[in-house]
């Protein structure tokens, strides 16, 4: 059930992309109406691939240049690091719309991303930038809210 077709429209939601007080009831309604009286606490963490080495488990996933969902924009003494990040969320929401191989690619990836946090609850994003602000942001923003939603 997608719980988000019977919630009231949030303004705060809707203006500055946070959720309030009547969000968290309303889900917590649906959720306990239809009998899920616990949620499994899901987390989405960032790790610098400099400092911390993953370790081959399934709810590890790269995110660095060379993934599905790497970010194809880079730092040069033309572009600062915010801008590569704001091109990248662009380009991010453009690759969930478009219907082409590569798209289908970057998408799949998402989805098995989301498939090991149902299995996992836990999910470790690995780049190059956290804990600066990352591409991986732009990921885990939609990851937490995708696995809200379902």
């Amino acid at each position: 059930m997608q719980l988000e077709k019977y919630m009231i429209p949030c303004l705060s939601k809707t203006l500055f992309g946070i959720e309030c007080l009547g969000c968290g009831f309303q889900r917590a309604l649906l959720l306990l109406l239809k009998g899920e009286w616990r949620m499994k606490r899901i987390k989405v963490i960032i790790r610098n691939k400099q400092y911390v080495k993953p370790q081959g488990l399934e709810n590890e996933f790269r995110v660095d240049q060379w993934s599905p969902v790497g970010n194809p924009f880079h730092i040069d003494e033309k572009t600062s690091h915010d801008q590569v990040c704001d091109q990248y969320e662009e380009y991010f929401h453009k690759m969930l719309l478009r219907k082409d191989l590569s798209a289908r690619v970057f998408q799949n990836y998402l989805d098995l991303i989301i498939k090991a946090i149902k299995t996992h609850g836990t999910v470790e994003l690995y780049c190059w930038y956290g804990p600066k602000r990352c591409h991986a942001e732009t990921i885990k923003r939609y990851l937490l809210e995708k696995i809200s939603l379902s």
